[in-house]
């Protein structure tokens, strides 16, 4: 897979093969237990440039596994894929609009330079998982992570305005409430119909858990 060059010369995209794949798995160090050896990782540094590489993974239907600081237990960070790697370079916080209480940030910041840099504003993101100095906040969004202070913030999920989504298909778009944009309508009919057909079997088994870590939040999908 080549890299992507700028106009002045300077890698935009830093990708890294294993070819020989014989000698075991070359994740990085994470405290999970769980290892596979991805197809390979790009180290992307802009948004924009992540956007090319999953274009380029579109080409070759290539599995894509957005990577964040890699602190999950869950082998949530390891595939047999083209591993996004934001931490490096896409870690800058975009805005701040302290009367709004809301920033625009870059997936790859880490939780306590989030949060240095909104000391300046009296600011503070609220969840905050016990590894903090080493996740990353778009980890944290896929994870859904919450910590000791989500009890009285509540979790990553309640703490999130919008997001901008990048589909595999090319679909980029940002989402809070709903809107009559594009595939964002067939996108919500979906989910919500997911969720009208799972509703009675959800509630069904009795699921009154607040907060767990076995896999899709059951409680939110009955809401």
């Amino acid at each position: 897979m080549p890299s992507r060059w700028s106009e002045n010369s300077r890698p935009v995209l830093t990708v890294k093969c294993d070819s020989t794949r014989d000698h075991g798995p070359h994740t990085p160090p994470m405290p999970s237990n769980f290892r596979q050896v991805p197809i390979g990782v790009v180290v992307p540094r802009t948004v924009d440039a992540a956007v090319a590489a999953i274009g380029i993974c579109r080409e070759y239907d290539a599995p894509v596994l957005s990577r964040g600081g890699g602190t999950s237990l869950a082998g949530q960070c390891t595939n047999a894929a083209v591993v996004l790697d934001w931490s490096k370079y896409c870690h800058r916080v975009v805005s701040v609009d302290p009367h709004a209480r809301t920033c625009i940030v870059e997936p790859g910041i880490v939780l306590d330079a989030l949060n240095q840099q909104l000391a300046a504003h009296g600011l503070r993101y609220g969840p905050e998982p016990a590894t903090h100095p080493n996740c990353t906040l778009g980890g944290m969004i896929g994870n859904n992570s919450c910590g000791a202070t989500a009890q009285r913030t509540g979790k990553v999920v309640d703490n999130i305005a919008r997001l901008e989504v990048l589909l595999y298909d090319g679909t980029r778009f940002w989402c809070g409430e709903t809107t009559d944009d594009g595939r964002i309508p067939v996108i919500v009919a979906n989910q919500l119909a997911m969720r009208w057909l799972r509703h009675r079997a959800i509630t069904w088994w009795g699921e009154r858990s607040w907060r767990h870590s076995r896999g899709r939040s059951l409680s939110s999908s009955a809401a």
